[in-house]
C-alpha cells in the first residue's frame, strides 16, 4: 500500500502499442494504491481482492502473477465494487470464475450492490482498466440444469443504482447472462 504524501506512477501497457500513463502525488489522508496480494491464486482470489478493494485505496491494482503467458486468477463469489476507485487490471491478468462458484441465482462477478450497504447511490465515480485483462466466466456449468439453478443473473459486472462508472479495454467471457448489465434506480 502507498500511503499519504508519497508520489505515484501507474503505467498500463499493452504491447508496446496503447500506454496509460498517470502520475500523482498522494495527499494527506489519502489512501493512496493498494496492490492485490493473492495467497492461492488458483483456488479463491476473492477474499484478498475485496479487501484491497475495502481498504478504501482510491487505486486497487490486480497484478500479473506470472512473467510470461496468462495470469489465471480464481474468483469464488462476488466481488463488491467501491466508489471513488479505480481497480487496474494489469495485462494478462484472467479473472475467471471458479468451478462450483457463482451458485446464487443473481451471482456476478462484479457488483456496485453490496447487501452490507445501504447508502445510495450504490457506486458512485468508479471505474474499472483491463486493457489486455479478461474476466472469463463458466457458461457451460451454468446452462447445466445438474449444477446450477437457471438464471440469466450472472453477468461478469452488474450496475445498479451506479453513477458515473467507466469500463474500459476490458474482455468478458462465457458469462451466465450479459456481459455488463447496468439497471438504474429513480432517486428517494
Amino acid at each position: 500500500t502507498i500511503g499519504a504524501n508519497e508520489t505515484v506512477l501507474l503505467r498500463v501497457s499493452l504491447a508496446d502499442k496503447i500506454t496509460i500513463e498517470s502520475t500523482w502525488r498522494t495527499g494527506a489522508g489519502s489512501s493512496g494504491v493498494s496492490m492485490v496480494q493473492c495467497t492461492q491464486p488458483t483456488v479463491d482470489c476473492g477474499p484478498e481482492m475485496q479487501a484491497a478493494m475495502d481498504s478504501g485505496a482510491h487505486t486497487v491494482i490486480v497484478p500479473a502473477t506470472s512473467t510470461v503467458g496468462e495470469s489465471t486468477i480464481q474468483v469464488n463469489s462476488t466481488l463488491y465494487l467501491r466508489s471513488n476507485q479505480t481497480l487496474v487490471l494489469q495485462p494478462r491478468v484472467v479473472l475467471e470464475a471458479a468451478r462450483g462458484g457463482h451458485k446464487d441465482v443473481v451471482s456476478p462477478m462484479f457488483s456496485s450492490v453490496d447487501p452490507s450497504r445501504v447508502q445510495r447511490p450504490m457506486l458512485f465515480n468508479s471505474t474499472i482498466i483491463g486493457f489486455g485483462a479478461a474476466l472469463i466466466m463458466r457458461q457451460a456449468d451454468y446452462n447445466n440444469p445438474k449444477l446450477y439453478d437457471k438464471s440469466e443473473d450472472r453477468a461478469a459486472i452488474m450496475l445498479d443504482d451506479a453513477h458515473y462508472v467507466r469500463i474500459v479495454g476490458l474482455n468478458i467471457s462465457f458469462t451466465g447472462g450479459d456481459g455488463i448489465t447496468v439497471n438504474g434506480y429513480e432517486p428517494s
